[in-house]
């Protein structure tokens, strides 16, 4: 499982085991929503890569999606690093 399977796996969890958001919650969430949709158009359909919106691509055919994958992956430990306090 790669690392945004297992991200979305732990926040469907937590988005759904929750029953009531605070105004702030709320909120970021839509703002994250909205900065997913806006960093997409109908190039997608093209191109058949998404934009994320921390600048990483992740291409919608899985035999594509190899050199991207990593660099998502390497982004995403990095910033468990900054966070954990670890390099």
């Amino acid at each position: 499982m790669s690392a945004e399977e297992k991200l979305a796996v732990d926040m469907k969890f937590k988005i759904t085991r929750k029953s009531t958001w605070t105004a702030a919650e709320d909120k970021a969430f839509r703002e994250a929503v909205r900065a997913f949709a806006a960093a997409n158009d109908l190039g997608v359909f093209q191109t058949a890569r998404v934009a994320l919106p921390n600048g990483q691509v992740y291409a919608l055919l899985a035999e594509e999606d190899g050199p991207f994958r990593a660099k998502r992956d390497a982004w995403v430990k990095a910033q468990f690093d900054k966070v954990a306090g670890t390099k």
